[in-house]
């Protein structure tokens, strides 16, 4: 891979695993609009048995997955700083409302889930700040 950075490395792995947990996500809760509530908030419903998913936590997940595999050929930095700003922001709103419960009353997430988007939050941003901001062509050079 040429012009190698910590946020291109960040965009394509977590972009992968991202991608894949929705899918995995997908083989134990699909639903949408079933289950505990109206939304289909069923958190008894958990991966591996540890992160609680429905049907839209995993479009969440491969969504931001394969954004972030989209993004790490052109716009990495970005990716890895806006991705691992609003995982930090995830991960402390679903520390406040508690394990159990669900983000916009549609994505369940506990203790786990939230340990997670942590990570990768922080990771993020560590992977943005040691990525150098690319540099801009210069009207002169045109």
């Amino acid at each position: 891979m040429d012009n190698a950075t910590p946020a291109r490395l960040y965009a394509s792995v977590v972009g992968a695993v991202l991608v894949i947990a929705g899918i995995i996500g997908f083989f134990y809760n699909a639903h949408f609009g079933s289950g505990s509530d109206v939304f289909g908030n069923d958190t008894s419903v958990k991966v591996f048995g540890v992160f609680a998913v429905n049907g839209w936590h995993n479009v969440v997940h491969l969504v931001t997955g394969a954004v972030g595999l989209l993004a790490a050929g052109y716009a990495a930095r970005a990716y890895a700083l806006g991705v691992g700003a609003v995982y930090i922001v995830i991960a402390v709103w679903g520390f406040i409302i508690g394990s159990g419960d669900s983000i916009l009353s549609i994505v369940p997430v506990n203790t786990a889930d939230n340990a997670f988007h942590l990570l990768l939050g922080v990771l993020g941003i560590g992977a943005g700040l040691a990525t150098e901001e690319p540099r801009r062509a210069s009207a002169a050079a045109m």
